[in-house]
């Protein structure tokens, strides 16, 4: 099969949808994979990661999209990539097609096929969505301490780790017998702090 890896399009997206690994993977199995040049840019993959994976480069979208059969991004197609997608594509990417009615006329009118990762279930499992799941609560944190800054409107405050085990570097060596990785219990660095920390 003929794959096409665009360049993400809508705005503040950054990602690629494969990185060279899983190219090169799908390389192997004897599939035809291309790029279009720029596409892993912002995920910090360079064009020559992908050639040297054996992934076939194109200069804009339109040649990525008349190259590619399955056609394989991350976020849903916005104006630039619908007007390039056609009836013989199956697309592959986040569609979230019950929040976006107009969307979804539009890829049937066109007529392709799509394939929704948010749909994918394995055994009851959304193993494209859970991903996402991870990154979204990582994010949420470093979303929360920024809005904490006065700068931003907060209270200043800076957030405690909430972790029952915290990394101490310099554990006392008697402590360091006891555990090994210098993974303590979290009172001992809340209070470590403590007594470390100007007044």
């Amino acid at each position: 099969m003929r794959i096409g890896i665009p360049s993400e399009t809508k705005t503040l997206e950054g990602r690629v949808a494969l990185v060279p690994a899983a190219a090169a993977d799908l390389v192997r199995r004897g599939h035809e994979v291309f790029l279009q040049s720029g596409a892993g840019l912002k995920s910090g993959f360079a064009d020559e990661a992908y050639v040297k994976q054996g992934i076939k480069i194109v200069p804009d979208a339109a040649a990525l999209y008349e190259a590619g059969e399955l056609i394989v991004k991350v976020k849903e197609p916005v104006a630039g990539d619908l007007a390039l997608l056609k009836k013989h594509h199956l697309l592959f990417c986040y569609l979230h097609l019950a929040a976006e009615p107009a969307l979804t006329k539009s890829l049937l009118d066109i007529g392709l096929t799509g394939i929704a990762f948010e749909s994918v279930d394995e055994n009851g499992v959304l193993p494209l969505l859970l991903p996402m799941s991870v990154i979204a609560g990582r994010i949420a944190t470093q979303i929360g301490t920024t809005l904490l800054h006065r700068p931003q409107g907060g209270k200043g405050k800076l957030l405690r780790v909430a972790r029952w085990w915290c990394w101490a570097p310099a554990l006392p060596v008697a402590m360091q017998l006891h555990w090994p990785l210098r993974l303590v219990p979290m009172w001992w660095c809340s209070t470590s702090a403590r007594t470390a920390s100007p007044r």
